[in-house]
């Protein structure tokens, strides 16, 4: 009965925390969103800096992460491309992340005489496959303050992720009900899926109509297909952590735990609003 009491009083604090962390953070975030420009610029030059120093650290530990420089620079050089809309350019430099991440950490690996920590992990693989999904995520989001330099496009993005989150945590807990991958991710139901579907959907209806869209149909499908890969993209995140044994990829964010932990759906939503961005020529909001 007290170990009970003693977890319910943690999962509360913890509550508390994350809650007083969001007040703090969210607000500067929209603001640069809304902003866009060279605030908005800034903002994710920041958060892909820390994002690549926290996958290179989990990744396992050298004295010094070259290999993690390397990756990082180029996902700069790459994000920076596609936010002056030099898509070739931006995908060149995406090639040059992944290629020469995967033979920085090999070269590495091999001339190192102190195993790399966690030994377990095969820090060559996982770091290139990190190199291609966040310059992926990262050029995304970049290129998307290119296609609707009104900010509209880039703040869906990030409320619809949000409003997904924050859905589907709420009506899980309230129902539960049978879980989409316990072995994975054991706190994620269908029914807070469902929920954070339907509100996604419609937070992705409200914005059309706000541009004018002329397409409901196409509005409500967007919206349920971010709710599926903004799932697909905490899942992931969730299936690596559990490999490597950690909770938390970084400790920056009180409550929330590292810059990853917060933006793994964020990610791999921008990426398929970009897509569809470069499929239609133009934001699937103003289609």
């Amino acid at each position: 009965m007290e170990q009970n009491t003693n977890h319910t009083v943690s999962k509360m604090s913890n509550f508390y925390t994350r809650t007083i962390s969001t007040m703090f953070i969210l607000p500067p975030v929209l603001y640069s969103v809304w902003e866009g420009g060279l605030l908005y610029f800034l903002l994710i030059f920041l958060v892909l800096v820390i994002a690549g120093y926290e996958f290179a650290n989990i990744c396992g530990r050298w004295s010094f992460s070259f290999d993690g420089m390397i990756m990082t620079t180029f996902m700069m050089l790459s994000a920076t491309s596609f936010f002056l809309g030099k898509v070739v350019w931006g995908a060149v430099f995406i090639f040059l992340t992944v290629y020469l991440t995967y033979m920085v950490a090999s070269m590495r690996y091999k001339s190192e005489k102190i195993p790399v920590v966690p030994s377990h992990l095969k820090r060559t693989k996982w770091l290139t496959l990190g190199s291609l999904y966040l310059s992926l995520g990262f050029s995304s989001m970049m290129y998307l303050a290119h296609v609707d330099e009104t900010g509209v496009t880039i703040l869906w993005v990030f409320l619809a992720t949000v409003c997904n989150d924050v859905f589907a945590y709420i009506f899980g807990s309230l129902i539960g009900g049978k879980k989409i991958a316990p072995s994975i991710s054991p706190n994620k139901s269908w029914s807070g899926f469902i929920a954070a579907a339907i509100s996604t959907m419609v937070l992705t209806y409200l914005f059309g109509m706000y541009v004018n869209s002329s397409s409901e149909i196409l509005l409500l499908s967007v919206g349920l297909l971010l709710a599926v890969f903004a799932h697909m993209g905490d899942m992931i995140e969730s299936a690596f952590k559990r490999y490597l044994g950690i909770k938390d990829t970084s400790n920056i964010i009180p409550g929330h735990g590292g810059i990853l932990d917060r933006i793994d759906a964020v990610l791999m939503v921008a990426f398929v609003v970009a897509v569809l961005g470069l499929i239609l020529g133009k934001s699937p909001l103003f289609f």
